[in-house]
């Protein structure tokens, strides 16, 4: 394994060697390094340049770099294709990270982006001795990048390429947790001898460092609720002042991210890198945020405080755990801790009690409201004064004085009494609910606050100094009925704006390049899309008859559809309500065999699916993205519905109102490019590879009847659009789809 030894800031060195192995020109990589500090220092100098032109040597070595790896790809890999896209896109990436700059780079599905960004950041760590960061949304993409990309560029390129897979800590054993939870009797209440032996068994082998201890090193699969009780609490770790820090898996693990060019994550474990120092991961040099389209949900859903009953109540057994265990306190002290104690988390859940109260939901149920500029104020926000001092102490004391257990205990409620006192001096900020979102929620008779720091852009920018690259399929999206002919038009008319406004990108003034590379499939070759008239959803208020009928009619042509593609059909719905009931319709009306994800759960719902040749499978909104079903599996897509956020979304009602207040329409700026991004997502799932055919239903007819149906659809790939179902076979029997 190569031998990383840290220099100044992100860069780290491996064997002093930083030649791209398979670059066939080596004298020419210092005329690059000097043309692109050039370059960089010329940007810095001229921050207001519209354009950056750069010079055509520093673009033909970038090139070079670029080509010298696809040429050894392309002996590695049987029935190699060179995408000029992919090439294109490589380029721009590698050159941005050389020069400095952040990216908004979109890829149509087809285009390579996985290896174009792949090789780009090992030519780029290879060339600064920076270690990069892969980040994606969906565990099916990290594991194609660690499992299938990673080792074959490793076979092609250079063997001695160093990554690894960083996941978040719940995610590893915790030996510590295990033994507390043999002890106190928590796992023997769930697992019989037999059943405990062989997770011992497994568990040995994660002491013995034979595999990484995750929760997918368990046959057969431990279920989630076990594993809550061994799996690591960050919170609660007590490092190297645990009895298993020396044969702790998951500061193993930590080792091999350290000594790897390339760490594979995902967006929490990246955002939560930032928002705690960067102690989680080690530095890198730029960061790849594939996916890149959910990040900013993602970081709004971090950001948020979630308190209740129930939050109190796992305190308090918490609390009693920890007495039970604190036995160096004295019972003197011990009576005046409890007190402290009891009397802060009643003042707080009199503050709880307040909200609801104020937010008219003490009596109501299952109704979420907006806070607006409602605010609570409580006596004193100075809660906890006698017990966080002594947890402190007990977070600082050495194992040999107290035990483990101990020392786990108080950091967890250290930790989230901490959060809890902070959150209280937050909200008595006169601007308190400007700056958040707040809400109340009552579901099942139990009122629940909810507060989201809606300035996580500015929070996380100052943390986020790193080249950022952005990609996806589905960054841009363009507010017209028709796309512009030229890509400079495209980008020029503000494509990826929508999107920019949300993002969190480092570097104040860092200049930012912008691209977006089309799918090269022949959508209108091998597709349909097909949206009929006649499917107008009932408004809210409408009667149960009238739904139901609607409900009925989409379920008819769910049928019609899928009997016409002989199976093969995936239907993605936006209820999940609606998609029961169309279980319930499907079984007794076709005979076709019908997979629902609500009930056989996504994996082995999607794993019956590619089994059964002749088969439908119902998903609910996980499934409108990071679903890859290749090939003839999947012939038919039917859309039933387009995805908006609810209007009542607390997210959503916060931005609209920052929105009107500019003078801005929320439905156009906000609503709409949401849309359009999870059509596009949707609409993604069908066409996977050059050779995929079938038929895109979108049983939505706002897409005729509203303005804005032909913004959608043009921001969808180019096909033949049918409005009948006659066409509709017609055009499947021209082009041969079924």
């Amino acid at each position: 394994m190569a031998e990383w030894s840290e220099q100044e800031g992100s860069v780290f060195v491996i064997n002093d060697k930083r030649i791209p192995p398979w670059v066939k020109d080596p004298a020419a990589i210092n005329k690059l390094e000097k043309l692109a500090q050039e370059l960089r220092e010329k940007i810095e100098a001229d921050e207001a340049a519209e354009v950056v032109r750069e010079p055509e040597e520093l673009s033909a070595l970038v090139e070079t770099i670029i080509q010298d790896a696809f040429s050894r790809i392309s002996s590695a890999m049987d029935r190699y294709e060179s995408r000029s896209e992919q090439i294109k896109m490589a380029r721009q990436i590698l050159t941005a990270f050389l020069t400095n700059r952040n990216a908004v780079i979109e890829a149509g599905t087809g285009t390579g982006k996985s290896f174009a960004y792949l090789i780009a950041s090992l030519a780029y760590s290879y060339l600064s001795g920076s270690r990069v960061l892969l980040s994606t949304q969906t565990k099916n993409l990290q594991s194609q990048l660690f499992e299938k990309d990673l080792p074959f560029l490793a076979r092609s390129l250079d063997p001695s390429i160093s990554f690894s897979l960083a996941q978040g800590s719940g995610n590893y054993f915790c030996s510590l947790r295990y033994d507390f939870s043999l002890a106190d009797g928590a796992l023997r209440n769930e697992y019989d001898s037999k059943e405990l032996e062989s997770i011992s068994a497994v568990v040995k082998k994660i002491r013995e460092g034979l595999n990484d201890g995750q929760q997918s090193d368990f046959s057969p699969p431990v279920p989630g609720r076990i594993w809550s009780l061994m799996n690591r609490d960050s919170d609660g770790c007590t490092g190297s002042r645990c009895d298993h820090y020396g044969s702790c898996n998951y500061y193993r693990v930590k080792k091999k991210w350290e000594n790897s060019r390339l760490i594979v994550s995902n967006h929490h474990l990246f955002l939560f890198n930032l928002l705690n120092d960067k102690k989680l991961l080690p530095v890198y040099g730029a960061v790849i945020l594939d996916e890149g389209h959910s990040l900013p949900s993602i970081a709004y859903d971090i950001f948020t405080s979630s308190w209740s009953e129930q939050t109190m109540e796992e305190l308090r057994k918490l609390f009693t755990t920890f007495r039970k265990h604190a036995t160096s306190v004295s019972p003197e002290d011990f009576g005046e801790i409890s007190e402290d104690f009891e009397n802060s988390l009643s003042r707080f859940a009199a503050f709880i009690q307040q909200w609801a109260i104020e937010l008219n939901l003490l009596y109501d149920d299952d109704k979420s409201v907006m806070a607006g500029a409602t605010r609570v104020l409580v006596p004193s926000t100075a809660v906890f004064e006698k017990f966080l001092p002594l947890l402190s102490k007990l977070e600082d004391e050495k194992p040999e004085n107290t035990d483990s257990r101990l020392i786990s205990l108080a950091g967890i409620l250290h930790r989230r009494l901490g959060e809890m006192r902070r959150f209280l001096a937050e909200s008595q900020k006169n601007d308190f609910t400007k700056t958040h979102a707040v809400w109340g929620e009552k579901r099942g008779g139990q009122f629940t606050l909810k507060a989201t720091n809606m300035l996580l852009s500015n929070l996380l920018r100052d943390t986020l100094s790193e080249i950022v690259i952005y990609t996806s399929a589905t960054l841009g999206y363009y507010p017209k009925g028709e796309l512009p002919r030229k890509k400079g038009e495209l980008l020029q008319g503000g494509y990826f704006s929508s999107f920019l406004s949300e993002a969190i990108l480092g570097g104040e003034g860092r200049r930012l390049m912008q691209d977006v590379f089309f799918s090269p499939f022949r959508y209108r070759e091998n597709s349909v899309l097909y949206v009929p008239q006649g499917f107008d959803q009932p408004e809210h208020s409408a009667p149960y008859s009238e739904k139901k009928k609607y409900e009925t009619k989409v379920f008819q042509e769910i049928i019609r559809l899928a009997e016409l593609a002989g199976g093969g059909t995936l239907v993605l719905f936006t209820s999940n309500a609606m998609l029961r009931s169309a279980y319930e319709f499907l079984l007794e009306n076709t005979e076709l065999e019908v997979f629902s994800q609500l009930e056989l759960g996504p994996n082995y719902a999607l794993k019956s699916f590619l089994e059964n040749n002749a088969s439908i499978l119902l998903g609910s909104a996980s499934f409108w993205q990071g679903v890859d079903i290749p090939g003839k599996e999947l012939r038919m897509l039917i859309i039933t519905k387009l995805m908006f956020t609810p209007p009542d979304d607390p997210i959503f009602q916060y931005r609209s109102a920052r929105v009107e207040e500019k003078g801005g329409k929320p439905f156009m700026e906000l609503a709409l490019p949401f849309a359009s991004t999870m059509l596009r997502q949707a609409y993604g799932r069908l066409i996977r590879s050059e050779n995929d055919r079938g038929v895109v239903a979108i049983l939505d007819s706002r897409l005729h009847s509203k303005f804005y149906g032909k913004i959608l659809l043009s921001n969808l790939p180019g096909t033949e659009v049918s409005g009948s179902f006659e066409q509709l076979k017609e055009l499947t029997r021209e082009k041969d789809i079924f």
